[in-house]
């Protein structure tokens, strides 16, 4: 099942009680500072949830498997999700 913003954003009014209008500006504001902290290579620590950490892999050599050409490949960073020990255990309740 895929949960959308607009989920979310019903989640978020009905147990907060905000209008569904302004708790969507809420979520799509926090996912908006959220990717611009990221943008910036800042992790974000969500305490008893999730970690969001940015980390760059190295150049490394690689080969196109259609010629066999080596290739070099530039270094990249990109963004590990790491989830607390309490989402993980309720992760694997189910």
């Amino acid at each position: 099942m895929k949960v959308t913003i607009d989920d979310l954003s019903k989640r978020l009014a009905d147990i907060v009680g905000l209008d569904f209008k302004v708790a969507k500006d809420s979520v799509k504001s926090l996912f908006t500072i959220m990717s611009e902290e990221l943008g910036n290579g800042n992790d974000i620590v969500m305490t008893n949830a999730f970690n969001l950490e940015v980390y760059q892999h190295k150049a490394k050599r690689v080969r196109n498997p259609i010629t066999n050409e080596p290739l070099e490949m530039k270094t990249f960073k990109k963004v590990r999700f790491k989830p607390c020990l309490r989402l993980r255990e309720k992760i694997n309740e189910s």
